[in-house]
C-alpha cells in the first residue's frame, strides 16, 4: 500500500492540537449544554453499574460529549464558522464538518505502519486506512489481540484517528445485526450502527463488560445463539421431559430431559445428554411461535422435531451478549421471559439446606484445588478436605474425576519423542504463569528488555545496520518479534513460541538447547498446539523462525548453520549468546 508521505505528520499534527481542538469546540456549548441531562444520567447508569471503574465513566463521558460534537455534521459547522484564527485547527475542523466522527465496529485486516492499520467494517466490509497508537496497544496483549474493536473515529484528511475508548471483544456480524434487532431496528436500517450507538450511549457499558468474557463452549461446543420464528407448532410437549412456564397468554416450553424416543428417533445427540447447557425453548408469544436454542446442531434438530426442517436461524448472536443485554433490561425476543427465569426449577425441590451447605463446601473444594493446580503448587488433599469440612474418600472421589477430565486434554509424549524431552533444570512456567507467554516483548511480564542507546547499538553492529530503520521506527522487541512472528502470521501460537524460546535458553545460558527438544516442551505445556497441529510441521515451522529471529541475528549461537533434515526437523542446538543475555534479562518468577 503506497501511503502519502506526510500521513504521520498529520497524524501526529491532529494528535498535538487535540487540546485546542476540543477549546474550540466547548466554546461553542450552549450553557448548560443541551446533552446535559442525559450526559449526567449516562455517568450515573456506568457508576451504578461498574462502581470500582470512575476510569470508565469518566473516559465514557469524554467519548459522549465527542460523539454530540465531532458527529454532528451541522454542530462542527457552527464551529468552524465562529473560529476565526488558527489556520490549523480549521484546516482540521474542515474536515470534521465535512465527514462527521463515526462510531464502527471494525477487525484488523493488516498492519502497515507504526500504529498504522488496514481496518474493516463489520457491518458492510468497508476499509480505511487507521492510526492509532491505542490499538497497537491492544496488540501486545493475548486478551486483546486480534479481536473486534469499537470506536468512535474522526477523519484526518489521510486516515482515520480514534477519538473514545477502544472495546474490544469477540462479538461478529451477527451480533451487531441482533443488537439493532433489540435496541432499535428502524434507526439500524436508516442510520447503521454508528446511528445506534450514538442515540443509545448506554450500551457501551455491556459492550466494555463484554472484554473480560471469551467465547462460550461446552465439551468443545461453540455456545452461539440460535433464534427464529417457527411455524405453529402442534407437536405434543410431554411431561416430564418438557416443562411449561406461563406468563399471561405466553407460555414457553423447556426441554429438561430426552425421552427415549427422541433418542431413538433423532440419535445420540450431547444436547440429548445435558439439554440444560443447551438451553432449548420453544415460545409461544400470544400465537407467534418462535424457536432458542445455543448451539446450531441443537437447532436443527429441533426445528426439524417441531415440523420445520428447513427452518434457519434469523440471528445467530453469541450467548455472552444474549446474557449481558437481558441482564442490562434490553427488551429481547421472547419477553416476558428471560433466560435465568427458573431454568432450574426442575431441580428437588426436596433439597433442604444441608445438601446447600454441601454443595458450597464441594465447590469451595474444587476451588482452591484447582487454583493450587493451576499455580504448580501441590495440594495436601487430606488436608484440604479437612478444612473444607469434607470425608477423604469423598474428596479423594472428586480430584480423580477432575484428574481425570483435565488429562484428557494434556498431549501424552509419544515413545518416540521421549528422548528429546527436555533435559536438566529449568523453571518449568506454572499454569498462572503460562497466560503470560501469548503476549508480546514489547508488553512483557517474563522479560526486561533494553531498547535504547548502547543496547541498540550494539544490535545494529552485530546485525550489520541490516534492520537500523526499523529499529529506529519500531524499537529492538518488536523488530525481534517481528522477524519471529512472519513465519506464523502473528497467531497466539508464535507469541507463545517465541517467549519460551527466551525463557528456555535465557535460564540455560551455560548449555546449548536442541529445538525439537523446545518444540516438545510446547506441546506438552500449551495442550491446544498438539489440537491444532501435528508434530513435524510444527517443529519445521519453529525451527525456521529460530534461524530467521534468532542466529541470523546473533542473538542465538550454532556450533554450525544447521541445514538439510536437522534444520527440518530440529535437531540442532543453540545457546543464548551475550547479545541476547545482555539486551534481554529474564524476570524473576517463583515457578
Amino acid at each position: 500500500m503506497n501511503l502519502p508521505k506526510d500521513l504521520f505528520e498529520r497524524c501526529t499534527l491532529v494528535s498535538e492540537r487535540w487540546d485546542d481542538l476540543m477549546a474550540a469546540i466547548e466554546s461553542q456549548f450552549d450553557d448548560p449544554p443541551v446533552f446535559e441531562d442525559e450526559l449526567e444520567a449516562l455517568v450515573e447508569y456506568a457508576i451504578e453499574q461498574l462502581p470500582t471503574r470512575d476510569d470508565f465513566s469518566d473516559h465514557l463521558a469524554d467519548q459522549f460529549v465527542n460523539s454530540r460534537t465531532l458527529g454532528d455534521a451541522p454542530c462542527m459547522a457552527r464551529v468552524l464558522d465562529a473560529y476565526p484564527h488558527d489556520d490549523v485547527v480549521r484546516s482540521i475542523l474542515g474536515e470534521w464538518a465535512q465527514k462527521p466522527a463515526f462510531y464502527a465496529a471494525f477487525s484488523i485486516k493488516a498492519q502497515i505502519g507504526d500504529s498504522l492499520y488496514e481496518i474493516e467494517e463489520l457491518t458492510h466490509g468497508r476499509r480505511h486506512t487507521l492510526y492509532s497508537p491505542g490499538l497497537k496497544k491492544l496488540q501486545n496483549r493475548r486478551e486483546s489481540r486480534a479481536a473486534t474493536y469499537i470506536a468512535l473515529l474522526v477523519d484526518n484528511g489521510l486516515c482515520l484517528q480514534t477519538a473514545s475508548i477502544l472495546y474490544y471483544n469477540h462479538l461478529d456480524s451477527d451480533d451487531i445485526d441482533f443488537i439493532a434487532h433489540v435496541v432499535d431496528e428502524p434507526l439500524y436500517k436508516k442510520a447503521g450502527f454508528d446511528g445506534v450507538l450514538k442515540e443509545y450511549p448506554k450500551l457501551f457499558i455491556p459492550l466494555f463488560q463484554l472484554s473480560a468474557i471469551p467465547d462460550i463452549t461446552f465439551r468443545g461446543v461453540d455456545m452461539v445463539g440460535q433464534f427464529a420464528a417457527i411455524a405453529p407448532v402442534s407437536y405434543c410437549f410431554e411431561e416430564p421431559y418438557w416443562r411449561m412456564v406461563e406468563s399471561g397468554e405466553a407460555r414457553q416450553y423447556l426441554l429438561d430431559e430426552a425421552s427415549e424416543e427422541m433418542v431413538q428417533t433423532w440419535g445420540e445427540q450431547l444436547f440429548f445428554e445435558v439439554p440444560g447447557a443447551f438451553n432449548i425453548r420453544i415460545f409461544d408469544l400470544a400465537g407467534k411461535w418462535y424457536l432458542l436454542t445455543h448451539s446450531k446442531e441443537s437447532f436443527a434438530t429441533i426445528a426439524a422435531m417441531m415440523g420445520s426442517p428447513a427452518l434457519r436461524a434469523e440471528y445467530s448472536p453469541s450467548v455472552a451478549l444474549l446474557l449481558s443485554l437481558e441482564q442490562h433490561g434490553y427488551p429481547m425476543p421472547w419477553a416476558p421471559f428471560i433466560l435465568t427465569d427458573g431454568s432450574n426449577e426442575h431441580v428437588e425441590e426436596e433439597e433442604d439446606g444441608a445438601g446447600s451447605e454441601q454443595f458450597d463446601r464441594m465447590n469451595a473444594f474444587m476451588a482452591e484445588y484447582v487454583q493450587n493446580r493451576n499455580e504448580g503448587v501441590s495440594t495436601d488433599v487430606k488436608q484440604l478436605a479437612r478444612r473444607h469440612g469434607m470425608r477423604l474418600s469423598e474428596a479423594e472421589q472428586i480430584v480423580a474425576q477432575m484428574d481425570t477430565v483435565l488429562a484428557r486434554y494434556l498431549w501424552v509424549v509419544p515413545p518416540e519423542e521421549e528422548e528429546y524431552q527436555m533435559s536438566g533444570q529449568w523453571p518449568v512456567p506454572s499454569p498462572v504463569m503460562l497466560r503470560n507467554f501469548g503476549d508480546s516483548l514489547s508488553d512483557s511480564q517474563l522479560f526486561f528488555i533494553l531498547e535504547e542507546g548502547e543496547a541498540i547499538d550494539r544490535f545494529n553492529a552485530h546485525t550489520q545496520g541490516v534492520w537500523t530503520n526499523r529499529v529506529a521506527q519500531w524499537g529492538l522487541a518488536a523488530v525481534i518479534e517481528e522477524l519471529f512472528l512472519d513465519l506464523y502470521d502473528w497467531d497466539d501460537s508464535g507469541y507463545s513460541m517465541l517467549n519460551l524460546l527466551l525463557w528456555i535458553v535465557l535460564h540455560k545460558k551455560g548449555e546449548p538447547v536442541l529445538v525439537r527438544s523446545i518444540a516438545v516442551e510446547a506441546f506438552k505445556l500449551f495442550p491446544y498446539l498438539s489440537q491444532g497441529y501435528d508434530f513435524e510441521p510444527f517443529v519445521e515451522r519453529f525451527s525456521t523462525a529460530v534461524i530467521k529471529a534468532g542466529v541470523s541475528t546473533s542473538l542465538l549461537r550454532v556450533k554450525e548453520r544447521p541445514r538439510g533434515e536437522a534444520r527440518r526437523r530440529g535437531l540442532y542446538t543453540v545457546q543464548a549468546s551475550e547479545l541476547l543475555s545482555y539486551l534481554i534479562t529474564a524476570i524473576p518468577h517463583s515457578v
